[in-house]
């Protein structure tokens, strides 16, 4: 079974933050697992979930500077700290 693919806007929506940081974030090469189709950007939901589990790993490490905050509804909030 092919993964279910979200489209920016969802992304955005999941991950609470405006559309515009989504295609920064692409644009400026975050490592967002990402696909391009036919001119367009899709996220796959289980590596975009792995990704935010993956930062968290990092954070936990000591190696970025922001929080991840997951709950069960795909919730999701990301704080960048000083």
């Amino acid at each position: 079974m092919m993964e279910k693919l979200l489209n920016p806007q969802a992304l955005a929506e999941i991950l609470k933050v405006r559309l515009g940081t989504v295609y920064s974030w692409i644009s400026r090469g975050v490592d967002i697992p990402h696909v391009k189709i036919a001119g367009t950007v899709r996220f796959g939901e289980k590596a975009v979930m792995d990704w935010i589990l993956q930062k968290e790993r990092e954070k936990r490490e000591g190696i970025w500077n922001f929080k991840i905050v997951l709950d069960r509804g795909y919730k999701v909030c990301i704080i960048v700290l000083p």
